[in-house]
């Protein structure tokens, strides 16, 4: 079960929804803050007595006391009785329990989550409860800032309006740390923070100086004070670093009372990513030079079946030509995107338009295309474009030679079907001619097909006569690997 199925039919808004959404989405850093694991609580809906967990996430500041997955869980409403008093008063709620489970002592801070006032759920934030052990000032210095993110949950204010933190770039407080007050004073700074300071060359003590002061942009703070999000910020300090800022925004009762940053330093990740960028190009420059040699060398068979006076010799150079133009088009395709990946439907339309070009004035064939695959891997999209041109043209040159048609019709399909790529090319002309099997064709371009599925693709060829000819492709799908089934 998702947390999305969890959500279905609670009777909550859209906008609820979009709420519920953002706060899965960007409470690691609470968790984190907090040094606790956090657990979303909903109402059941067929068990009137218990709570469904919708959510969990666990620090990594501090050791989980929650091994397990629990999203989905119901639990007795008696066994968490402050989330049971957190629903009733719409406040939160403090206190001391026990996991039965492990026999672990804990303290747990239930918080209401609100949107326009109305309850939508509630976080159980539950840490290990060590009086013991003294709380040091990075402990303190984050829990004071869970504690203003707390309040922001309970006045509906976080997660921040109009903001999605995506998973891939989900910020954790294993980055630097910097807290300043409303006027941009620096109040805290961590370890991690001071160390990227350095590198940029400041070294005098943060506390007490201004964002600006070490170098920051304090427009960025002024601007995620203004618009009430957060802002990010990436800044190119020399040609080897490179310092990613988070801004975010604290308020209480739509007044700012101050805010925090997390400071990156992105360097190497950046350099990871322009050698991709580089190795992108490259791979794009190859494709495109390859392409480019193919179309050369069909030229020069193009030039050389016209000064060729063998009828067969020509033919034969015409159908080397064909077969390196189709494996072109793939080549030119991939020239554009480096993922290795080409869209399929458009290198068919391609090579029907190539078979329509080389039809002549008096031939009037049709064509009916119908293509539903997606994206496939350059290792298939090559052997598979040059069969279902071999099909094409096979359906060209033999199907329309001793039945006069007067709607003359070459379908090419392709589908899923049961775990295959199914790939059709028919047409409804004459026919295969009686006792036929391929293997004592002198096809070449139908040996060729054949032994490009079984051999490269691991699929099978079959053909028939259904009003015409039927020639039909079956490949396994887990071999194809399409992005997306359908466009």
């Amino acid at each position: 079960m998702t947390n999305t199925d969890l959500y279905d039919n609670y009777g909550f808004s859209l906008d609820e929804l979009e709420h519920l959404k953002r706060l899965r989405l960007s409470w690691n850093l609470f968790a984190d803050l907090s040094f606790a694991d956090l657990i979303m609580f909903i109402p059941s809906l067929n068990e009137k007595d218990k709570y469904v967990v919708a959510g969990q996430v666990r620090p990594s500041t501090a050791q989980t006391l929650y091994i397990q997955d629990l999203v989905g869980v119901a639990i007795d409403k008696s066994k968490i009785p402050l989330v049971e008093q957190t629903y009733a008063t719409g406040e939160m709620s403090k206190g001391l329990s026990v996991i039965e489970d492990t026999n672990e002592s804990v303290m747990e801070t239930v918080i209401p989550v609100k949107k326009d006032s109305r309850i939508i759920a509630v976080i159980d934030q539950i840490r290990i409860a060590d009086f013991r052990r003294h709380q040091g000032q990075l402990e303190k210095a984050y829990s004071d800032l869970a504690t203003a993110i707390a309040n922001m949950i309970t006045e509906g204010t976080f997660p921040y309006k109009d903001t999605i933190f995506f998973i891939e770039n989900n910020p954790r407080v294993g980055d630097g740390v910097i807290i300043y007050d409303a006027k941009c004073s620096v109040t805290f700074a961590s370890p991690n923070a001071v160390s990227i300071l350095h590198r940029t060359g400041i070294h005098i003590s943060a506390i007490g100086h201004t964002i600006a002061e070490l170098d920051l942009s304090e427009t960025t703070v002024q601007k995620s004070f203004e618009a009430k999000v957060p802002i990010v910020e990436e800044s190119e300090r020399s040609k080897d670093l490179i310092i990613l800022t988070e801004s975010y925004p604290l308020f209480q009762q739509n007044d700012i009372i101050g805010g925090f940053m997390l400071v990156r330093d992105v360097s190497e990740l950046r350099k990871k990513d322009r050698l991709l960028l580089t190795k992108d190009a490259a791979i794009r420059e190859v494709h495109h030079r390859v392409k480019n040699n193919l179309q050369t060398i069909s030229s020069l068979l193009r030039l050389q079946t016209r000064r060729v006076k063998d009828a067969e010799a020509k033919n034969a150079l015409s159908e080397a030509e064909r077969r390196i133009r189709s494996i072109a088009i793939v080549h030119e395709m991939l020239s554009r995107d480096s993922s290795n990946q080409v869209p399929f439907n458009e290198i068919v339309d391609l090579l029907v338009k190539f078979a329509r070009d080389t039809l002549s004035d008096d031939i009037n064939v049709t064509f009916e295309v119908d293509v539903a695959v997606g994206v496939v891997i350059a290792e298939v999209a090559t052997p598979l474009a040059v069969a279902i041109s071999e099909l094409i043209q096979n359906a060209l040159e033999h199907a329309f030679v001793k039945v006069q048609n007067n709607s003359p019709q070459i379908s090419v399909r392709l589908e899923y079907i049961d775990q295959n790529l199914i790939v059709t090319v028919s047409d409804n002309g004459d026919g295969l001619p009686e006792n036929f099997f391929i293997e004592n064709s002198n096809s070449l371009g139908l040996l060729l097909v054949r032994d490009l599925i079984k051999n490269q693709l691991n699929g099978e060829l079959q053909l028939s006569s259904q009003n015409g000819t039927r020639a039909q492709i079956s490949v396994p799908v887990n071999l194809i690997k399409p992005i997306s089934t359908f466009d």
